[in-house]
């Protein structure tokens, strides 16, 4: 089944601020907390007591810190607009222990895609992006690049509501979100609320941060046109300097650079050598190396043998070989190599 990327912001605007159904904060119940909270507020003759509700609030001291607390029903929209504990909620009543974010992001995440036909049940981050990374479904845009390079993809437009963002320290994955509207993300771990637009970007303030961006296809990707998927897949060769690159374009989006010139018009790549994807979007041709993170626009020439970037170091022709004899379209600056022949 196919991500639906309505369920995800439904899911979303529901549990975004607050704990997913399942009663679980990264794996722990906090329900016996909550029932706990609730007598003591009985006893106290509150009478709406079953009404308080658990929230995520920020601490009042560090900023980046985050608590589950029961708030009273007067207090929610207060606590939804400004999302910090002071005079909304009692220190008394917290829910889980503040762990500078509480760790649920893998969980939020993965809930929110199990409601929206993907499979993930986790709470970490590490384990949801090796079983989204092994779905037929998904397609990695970048791993583990820099700010520079994640926006530029950002900018293609092509991540969507729903597809998935991985933060990494020292190449290790720490975080994940799920983006929404653009460039803004949703998360727990530091609820990223949605009145509080002012933190929501995807960089998370980058600097220290890594990026790997997770794309899912669906049907409302964009299609090729009947010229395009007639003439682009094959072989092509890229001239850079004295280097040339041979790579395959399949006819399902899929393209890899070849390790070893291709003997004929039928071999396909193998090996491990870089991978990517490729669409068409408003006559341009869009391709995304996934180690990488090189996103490339390019042209097709009308005859569909000539390929001219339109963004990136320079605009590189490359051009077909029917009978195939070179192969690849453009990796990015330093990413070249000579291939066997």
């Amino acid at each position: 089944m196919s991500l639906s990327r309505a369920s995800v912001r439904g899911y979303c605007r529901t549990y975004w601020g607050v704990p997913c159904p399942d009663g679980r904060v990264a794996g722990v119940n906090y329900q016996h907390y909550l029932k706990a909270a609730r007598v003591v507020l009985g006893k106290r003759g509150v009478k709406d007591y079953a009404s308080w509700r658990a929230v995520f609030l920020r601490e009042p001291v560090e900023a980046d810190g985050e608590g589950l607390y029961l708030v009273r029903p007067d207090a929610m929209v207060k606590a939804q607009q400004f999302h910090r504990r002071r005079d909304l909620a009692s220190e008394e009543f917290q829910l889980t222990h503040p762990d500078e974010g509480l760790l649920d992001c893998a969980h939020y995440v993965s809930s929110a895609l199990g409601t929206a036909g993907v499979s993930s049940d986790t709470n970490s981050a590490p384990g949801l992006h090796r079983i989204l990374y092994a779905r037929a479904d998904t397609q990695t845009f970048a791993t583990q690049v820099n700010y520079e390079m994640a926006d530029r993809i950002f900018e293609s437009k092509m991540l969507q509501d729903g597809d998935m963002i991985f933060y990494s320290l020292n190449g290790a994955i720490h975080h994940c979100a799920l983006i929404l509207s653009g460039k803004y993300i949703t998360c727990h771990t530091r609820s990223r609320h949605p009145d509080n637009v002012d933190d929501r970007d995807w960089d998370l303030g980058a600097g220290t941060w890594t990026y790997t961006l997770l794309h899912f296809k669906t049907d409302d990707d964009p299609k090729a046109t009947a010229k395009t998927s007639q003439t682009l897949p094959g072989w092509w060769v890229m001239q850079y300097g004295a280097k040339t690159v041979d790579y395959h374009l399949d006819a399902d989006g899929r393209m890899q650079v070849a390790e070893h010139r291709p003997a004929n018009a039928k071999a396909r790549a193998v090996g491990t050598a870089p991978r990517g994807y490729w669409y068409e979007r408003d006559g341009k041709i869009l391709m995304f190396w996934s180690k990488t993170g090189t996103f490339n626009e390019l042209l097709l020439n009308a005859s569909g043998d000539t390929l001219v970037r339109l963004a990136g170091v320079d605009n590189t022709v490359l051009s077909e070989t029917k009978f195939c004899q070179k192969t690849e379209r453009l990796l990015g600056p330093g990413e070249l190599k000579i291939l066997a022949t």
